[in-house]
């Protein structure tokens, strides 16, 4: 008997711990600056690493067909965000 095809993804969730708080003490306009910068990153990693959005809240729930891409794209994001 012929199995089905299996496909095996890897999920990746980032999620920006106490967003609220962040936004009653940086302000509307500099957080809204700060999360916008942050979809940047992520979705450019997204794009090199080979990776699909599944959501997005003020965080994102991420999928790649291939673990290691899920996670180099986990590392070069701790990377950029450490810099900051």
């Amino acid at each position: 008997m012929k199995k089905a095809h299996e496909e095996r993804l890897t999920l990746v969730c980032l999620d920006l711990v106490d967003s609220t708080k962040l936004v009653r003490q940086l302000g509307n306009i500099k957080s809204a600056r700060l999360f916008s910068a942050h979809d940047r990153l992520t979705r450019s990693l997204l794009a090199r690493f080979e990776g699909q959005e599944i959501d997005k809240t003020d965080g994102f729930l991420l999928a790649f067909r291939r673990t290691v891409n899920a996670l180099n794209f986990a590392f070069e994001y701790r990377v950029h965000v450490s810099e900051k």
